[in-house]
């Protein structure tokens, strides 16, 4: 995966930290590194590993926070490849439930893989937010689920049908 990633340099609050800028490996499931050469990756540029044949995607603990790296992760919508979304259970920032990505209180839809296979969508009740990616994604549902009201005040997409 070192091999395969680009990367830059960027300041933490006063540390120096890894953005991963691009992904041009052949691998379909990777795992964010902690670290590289001693230095924590905190970060995913948008359109990382956007040209790639990227399946599944695993988020170390030390991936950061959009309010803390001025960096968000919605960039992972853009992989159309992306079947799922991990993160290890000690990310502070992030959660996953099955392949979905949330903020780690659950408040916001961070990313929702392009390629999932699923033909509905139960959003949980604790979400507030969905990018603004949302409205893409979920127009491909034939069933949605989200509560009432829904996030930024979404209303239905879905081709088929809709419950709030």
């Amino acid at each position: 995966m070192q091999k395969a990633a680009k990367e830059s340099k960027a300041k933490f609050p006063g540390k120096q930290y890894i953005v991963l800028t691009d992904y041009k490996g052949s691998e379909e499931k990777i795992t964010i590194p902690d670290q590289i050469n001693g230095i924590e990756v905190k970060s995913i540029q948008d359109g990382f590993g956007k040209n790639s044949k990227l399946k599944s995607i695993t988020l170390s603990k030390n991936i950061a926070s959009e309010k803390d790296t001025k960096r968000s992760l919605a960039g992972l919508n853009q992989i159309t490849t992306l079947e799922e979304i991990q993160t290890v259970k000690d990310n502070a920032a992030y959660q996953s439930e099955d392949g979905v990505l949330y903020a780690k209180d659950k408040k916001e839809l961070v990313a929702y893989p392009k390629s999932k296979k699923s033909e509905t969508y139960v959003m949980p009740s604790e979400v507030e937010k969905a990018g603004e990616f949302a409205h893409r994604v979920f127009s491909r549902f034939m069933f949605l689920n989200l509560k009432q009201p829904s996030p930024q005040g979404y209303s239905c997409y879905s081709r088929y049908s809709c419950s709030f």
